[in-house]
């Protein structure tokens, strides 16, 4: 039909006739494409199918190549036991479901070690007693959860149930909305005349109010000496017990460590020095010592404490994070061999900072009484502050300062100097053995000064060493004192320390200017330096500059 004019009018028969047969034929010639189309579909599929096939084979054999497959079964275990420590308490189950060799490694008693007893699940005690079967002679990892909901007598039967395996315990971990839970855990305890020679670490936490529960009654003293004494639990090592205010309770004697958090401070039961002098009375063994509450505690700190405190011989340790005024109790601590004290407090309601600078060189001073010096050598104050008089006095009591932490402090330029050799024409010099500085949103310091203090320091600097000259109403040095260089400096949104700054400190020391996951303040966003650096200026000391105590000069860096 290559008459186009038969589209503008009316067909006659023989055009109607040809258009017929051209539909016929294409028609025809689509039937044909269509089966062309299924048969090369079908192919497809076909060559689809196969191909799935090799990849199949190809996964197949690349799982014997694999390293999981190659592990031997004792890592494999070991990451087994791993997953298990991090959370993920069902992983015996579902790792022995993978392979044969999973599955063997999987029988490992370790694996199987950690005991989640959750007492709010109705089959939970059965599925502990399938876990202690499995779990052999290993050490266990006990860890039991109950709420306020929970009968006595299914808490009586899960102690029941653990105290036949008590001579594997290595740590126990119990968590209740009731405090009478916990009376009831001490008293299972000690009435089962259990031994537990590997028990190390006892953690304790719990939501309710202690005191006047359960209809009125008075609750009964928790008397952790008497359960977990000498003789029933010799390597007993550490209690953590967090609840809402200082409990009735008594620790055992031969305890070397204990963390107490204190969540709140009701009208019923104030935060008290006479009940923290209670709770540390009669532990002459302990070494560390760490003392929390919430940041946001309005109550003022009790302070009707015994004025002869309380002594801690062997307490290495301290750290007191919390309120203010909590700070206060360190005049009732007298702690003669102490090495490392930790302030963390909050710039809280009421600006309650004065109290803090007296009570804390009252407290270095103390330790000093006990020798010719005080025995500190690391001291962190965390959003404390101190006027630079109060400063120099403590730098004046702590000769044996190696590590120095502030944050969020106001300390000077001023201040900074009487740290350097000879510094403000002190006679002898302030904290000879400082080798180490930590200073994070220090809004005063210039990096100048930083840098002065650290060339100062230096052997070969201003000054190597020092007559004995006696320190101004303090002490009196036999010896010629050298002064230790400083070999690491931490400066982490310190607004005006500059750019060049950050390079003369770095050729010098170890200069960090990031956040570790380890920091104490990790937990908050990355904080970053004000500027920007080029890498290969950050990863490396000018050519020919001086090297470091150690040879080398090294900053860390994040890219802003």
């Amino acid at each position: 039909m290559a008459n186009l004019s038969v589209f503008r009018r009316e067909p006659t028969a023989d055009e109607i006739a040809a258009a017929a047969s051209e539909v016929l034929n294409h028609e025809k010639a689509v039937s044909q494409l269509q089966s062309q189309i299924q048969s090369l579909q079908s192919q497809i599929n076909a060559l689809r199918a196969a191909q799935a096939d090799h990849i199949r084979t190809i996964n197949r054999h690349k799982g014997v190549m694999t390293l999981a497959r190659r592990l031997p079964s004792e890592l494999l275990a070991r990451i087994f036991e791993r997953c298990v420590k991090d959370g993920w308490y069902r992983a015996p189950l579902v790792v022995s479901q993978v392979c044969s060799q999973w599955r063997t490694a999987a029988l490992a008693p370790r694996v199987w070690s950690r005991i989640y007893l959750n007492l709010d699940d109705p089959s939970a005690i059965n599925r502990t007693r399938f876990w202690l079967r499995m779990a052999s002679r290993a050490p266990l990892h006990v860890i039991l959860l109950s709420t306020g909901r929970v009968p006595a007598t299914q808490l009586l039967r899960a102690m029941e149930l653990l105290l036949t395996h008590a001579p594997e315990w290595k740590t126990f971990k119990f968590e209740t909305s009731g405090f009478h839970h916990v009376q009831l855990v001490t008293l299972c305890i000690t009435q089962s005349h259990s031994y537990l020679p590997k028990l190390k670490k006892v953690s304790i936490t719990t939501d309710t109010l202690p005191g006047v529960e359960m209809n009125g009654e008075e609750e009964e003293t928790i008397d952790f000496a008497d359960a977990l004494d000498s003789e029933r639990a010799p390597n007993l090592m550490q209690i953590s017990l967090s609840c809402k205010s200082v409990p009735p309770l008594t620790f055992p004697s031969h305890l070397h460590k204990l963390e107490l958090a204190i969540t709140e401070s009701p009208d019923s039961r104030p935060l008290a020095a006479s009940a923290l002098i209670a709770l540390l009375e009669g532990l002459p063994n302990l070494t560390h010592l760490c003392i929390s509450m919430p940041f946001d505690y309005e109550r003022e700190y009790i302070d009707d404490g015994d004025p002869q405190g309380v002594t801690l011989p062997e307490l290495t340790s301290l750290i007191i994070y919390g309120p203010t005024d909590l700070n206060g109790f360190l005049y009732y601590l007298h702690t003669p061999y102490l090495r490392r004290l930790h302030l963390r407090s909050l710039e809280d309601r009421g600006y309650r900072q004065d109290p803090i600078a007296p009570s804390l060189l009252h407290f270095i001073r103390d330790t000093s009484s006990f020798f010719s010096s005080s025995p500190i050598e690391v001291l962190e104050l965390y959003d404390i502050d101190l006027s630079p008089e109060y400063f120099a006095s403590c730098f004046l009591s702590l000769p044996n300062l190696t590590e120095l932490r502030l944050h969020e402090s106001s300390i000077s330029d001023g201040t900074l100097r009487i740290l350097q050799a000879g510094g403000d024409g002190l006679s002898g010099c302030l904290c000879p053995k400082l080798s180490k500085l930590d200073l994070r949103w220090c809004a005063n310091l210039t990096g100048r000064a930083l840098v002065e203090l650290l060339r100062s320091r230096l052997p070969g600097g201003l000054h190597c060493g020092y007559p004995a000259y006696p320190m101004p109403g303090q002490y009196s040095y036999s010896e010629e004192l050298v002064m230790s260089p400083i070999t690491e400096v931490t400066v982490i949104n310190c607004c005006y320390v500059e750019e060049q700054d950050i390079l003369n400190l770095a050729v010098m020391s170890l200069c960090r200017v990031v956040v570790k996951e380890t920091d104490y303040c990790g937990n908050h966003p990355p904080m970053l330096w004000k500027c920007s650096l080029p890498t290969t200026v950050a990863n490396a000391p000018p050519l020919g500059s001086p090297r470091g105590p150690e040879g080398s000069a090294s900053a860390h860096y994040m890219m802003s």
